[in-house]
């Protein structure tokens, strides 16, 4: 699967070893953002709030770098120094998302930055239109060639759901869309 790397320099320098984002399979993962103020490389802000808002400031720099925007997150990362701090960030975190907010969860930041209240981190989806979205055939399965090796459903990359051991036979694709009778239920 093809990844891009994604970098912007209105959002702070990542270090040597992660990414701003990578955008892979029609999603963008954003790594924790710490609210460093990308001119200076330095925390900006001394309250929650304020480091909440230099957080979302470089997430949105990062996003339209993807091509994309706050809107389209699925999901968000939400790491608090203090979790006193916590109604201080959703007091900020409402101005920037003031209704159909993401998914979010939170954490305790294992450890201490001097200055440091919260990075936050965020998973989205790339907009498809409609009319290119994929459909994929059913699936048609058979049984290992050899006993005793545990085989994996190759069609979604993960391992079977059941203990049953199938693997994925691209040759039926097309002969047949139905699951013969030993496919996993």
């Amino acid at each position: 699967m093809p990844r891009d790397i994604v970098f912007t320099s209105k959002a702070a320098k990542p270090s040597p070893t992660y990414s701003q984002a990578v955008k892979a399979a029609g999603l963008v993962f954003v790594s924790g953002t710490a609210p460093t103020d990308p001119a200076t490389g330095q925390i900006k802000g001394t309250t929650i709030q304020e480091q909440t808002r230099q957080c979302l400031t470089n997430i949105a720099a990062i996003l339209e770098a993807a091509g994309t925007s706050l809107d389209k997150i699925v999901s968000a990362t939400v790491i608090l120094a203090d979790e006193d701090e916590f109604a201080g960030m959703n007091e900020e975190w409402i101005r920037w998302f003031p209704t159909d907010p993401p998914a979010r969860q939170g954490a305790k930041l294992p450890v201490r930055i001097p200055g440091l209240k919260v990075p936050v981190a965020s998973s989205l989806r790339l907009r498809r239109p409609a009319s290119t979205a994929r459909s994929y055939p059913r699936a048609s399965f058979r049984k290992p060639d050899f006993a005793g090796v545990r085989q994996r459903n190759v069609l979604k990359g993960h391992p079977t759901a059941t203990d049953r051991h199938y693997v994925f036979n691209p040759r039926a694709l097309n002969q047949s869309t139905a699951a013969p009778s030993n496919a996993p239920k």
